[in-house]
């Protein structure tokens, strides 16, 4: 999903969450401004 406000990818990454425990499927809210690191982690997962 593409969003274009951090506030709106986080809302939409907690309903993705929710949805997503039931089913093998991961999912991760990438966004600028915070860690490159991190978020490169949580995309190879």
């Amino acid at each position: 999903m593409l969003a274009p406000t951090r506030e709106l990818v986080n809302q939409i990454g907690e309903e993705v969450f929710a949805l997503t425990k039931y089913y093998r499927v991961n999912a991760a809210c990438i966004y600028g401004g915070a860690s490159p690191v991190l978020q490169k982690k949580l995309l190879k997962r």
